[in-house]
């Protein structure tokens, strides 16, 4: 039989529910935390990163995919964001993004030259895009 954690029915290894994750990230910056990282147990990544600021909605994925609205990096699979924040990924090989109805920047390192370090894409507003002409690995996304 799977453990479960003493506070609710959920066994060890669960997968937590996107909204219960964002919950528990505001309680925690609530409860006066300067920074949460939402992190992947299972290969010790940062998924996110979120700090206290004046908004207090949190930048979360939205699935199955883009929507018209949201920070899209089209491809296999396609990932998109809603709301205002920093989050940290590791999204390889792709060659542009659409801002949707937000203003958003990203951060990436260029495909096989990594040390070049990290750059950071130019700001798009609303109904902006960006097309890289290498693939890039998307390091972060950022919403305005």
């Amino acid at each position: 039989m799977a453990a479960t954690d003493a506070s609710s029915n959920a066994q060890v290894g669960q997968a937590v529910p996107e909204a219960e994750i964002n919950a528990q990230v505001k309680a925690e910056l609530a409860a006066g935390a300067t920074k949460v990282d939402v992190v992947n147990p299972v290969t010790g990544e940062v998924i996110r990163t979120v700090k206290p600021s004046g908004v207090h909605t949190l930048i979360s994925l939205v699935t199955p995919g883009c929507t018209t609205t949201s920070v899209c990096i089209p491809g296999n699979p396609p990932y998109a964001y809603q709301g205002k924040g920093t989050i940290n990924t590791n999204i390889q090989g792709r060659n542009n993004y659409r801002s949707g109805s937000w203003t958003s920047q990203l951060k990436y390192t260029v495909s096989g030259a990594e040390y070049l370090g990290t750059m950071t894409a130019t700001k798009q507003g609303p109904g902006g895009s960006v097309v890289f002409g290498q693939y890039v690995n998307i390091k972060q996304v950022r919403i305005f």
